[in-house]
C-alpha cells in the first residue's frame, strides 16, 4: 500500500510544450489576488492568479491564502499551469469545489488590465474542473494527454486504478466522462489541444449556466413540468402548469441579488426559446412581479403570448 501510495505521489502528466504567457515548467505554482468591491451597487471582485506547475502542497498552500485573504464563494481563479501531480491536481479541484470558487484560464496582466490568455494542460485540467462554473476565453489553450509516472514505467495495475479515480473525479465535477477518451490520445512529449465548442459539449466549459435540469413533480396532486437551472447568480426555476381553463401557465423564479427589484419593475419582459426572442405583454402577466430576499417571482399566461415550443 505504501508503494502504491508513493507511486501516485510522484504522477506527473507533462508535455513538451516548454513557455506558454510567460512562465517555465520548473516554476512551483504562485497565487496572487486581484480585488475590487463594487458593492451593493455591483459585484465583488476575487480574483486568483495561479501560475506554474501543481506540486505536492499546492492545494494547502491556496487554502491557507484563501483563508488569509477571506475569499468568499463566488471568486475566479484564473489558471496558467502547464500541469504536475495528477492527485494533486485532484485534490486542487476538490479544495476549489468545497469554497464555491469558478475557474478560467489567463496570466496576470500588468497594471489590473484584463488577463493575458492562459494555458491549463495537463494534470491542470483536472483542477481547472473544480470550479463551480468554468469560463475560458478564445485564446486561452486546454490541453490534454496521457498521464505517466515521471521516471519510470507506470505499470497497468497502477494505470487501471488511477484511470478510475480520474474518470469519477470527472463525473464528481459535473463534465462527460468522454473526456478521459480525449486524455488517451496524445502520449509523453505531446499535447491534445481541444477545441473550445468541444469542451463546452463535455461540460467542461460551463460558462454562467449549467444545464438545465427537467422533472415532473407532484403536489397537492397537481402534476407539474419543473426546470431547474444552476447559474452564477443563483438558482434559476421555471414551473409549467395547465390551469383548469387548459391554459400554460409559467410562474419563473429567478435570483437577481440587489438589483431584483429594479429588474422586477422593468417593463421590457421577454422569453427566448430555442434563441427565439419573443416579446411578453403586460395582459399576460395576470399578477404583478413579486421580490423577496434577492428573488423575483413572475406568472406568465404563455399561452397567450404565443410561447413557442419549436
Amino acid at each position: 500500500m505504501r508503494k502504491t501510495g508513493a507511486i501516485l505521489r510522484g504522477l506527473t502528466l507533462c508535455f513538451g510544450l516548454t513557455a506558454f504567457a510567460g512562465f517555465t515548467l520548473a516554476k512551483e505554482m504562485t497565487f496572487t489576488l486581484v480585488r475590487h468591491d463594487y458593492r451593493p451597487r455591483f459585484d465583488l471582485v476575487q480574483d486568483i492568479y495561479a501560475d506554474g506547475e501543481i506540486v505536492p502542497g499546492t492545494t494547502e498552500r491556496l487554502t491557507k491564502q484563501t483563508r488569509f485573504w477571506g475569499i468568499i464563494p463566488g471568486g475566479v481563479v484564473y489558471f496558467n499551469s502547464p500541469g504536475g501531480s495528477v492527485i494533486e491536481a485532484m485534490k486542487l479541484g476538490d479544495a476549489i469545489r468545497k469554497d464555491g470558487l469558478f475557474t478560467s484560464l489567463g496570466a496576470q496582466a500588468p497594471n489590473e488590465a484584463p488577463p493575458h490568455p492562459g494555458l491549463c494542460a495537463s494534470a491542470c485540467t483536472l483542477a481547472y474542473l473544480g470550479g463551480e462554473f468554468r469560463f475560458i476565453d478564445e485564446a486561452s489553450m486546454f490541453g490534454v494527454h496521457r498521464f505517466f509516472l515521471d521516471g519510470g514505467d507506470l505499470g497497468s495495475d497502477t494505470a487501471q486504478m488511477l484511470s478510475g479515480l480520474v474518470v469519477n473525479y470527472i463525473v464528481r465535477m459535473g463534465a462527460d466522462p468522454k473526456l478521459f477518451q480525449l486524455m488517451t490520445i496524445e502520449g509523453k512529449g505531446s499535447i491534445l489541444s481541444l477545441p473550445h465548442n468541444v469542451l463546452r459539449d463535455l461540460r467542461v466549459v460551463t460558462d454562467y449556466a449549467k444545464n438545465v435540469i427537467w422533472s415532473l413533480e407532484n403536489a397537492n396532486d397537481l402534476i407539474y413540468l419543473r426546470a431547474v437551472q444552476e447559474t452564477t447568480r443563483g438558482t434559476n426555476k421555471l414551473i409549467f402548469i395547465c390551469d383548469p381553463d387548459a391554459e400554460l401557465v409559467v410562474i419563473a423564479y429567478f435570483w437577481t441579488g440587489f438589483a431584483a427589484q429594479l429588474v422586477a419593475e422593468n417593463s421590457n419582459k421577454i422569453w427566448m426559446v430555442n434563441g427565439r426572442f419573443i416579446d411578453i405583454e403586460k395582459a399576460d402577466l395576470p399578477w404583478p412581479p413579486a421580490v423577496r430576499k434577492g428573488i423575483i417571482r413572475l406568472t406568465y399566461h404563455a399561452t397567450r403570448c404565443r410561447f413557442a415550443l419549436s
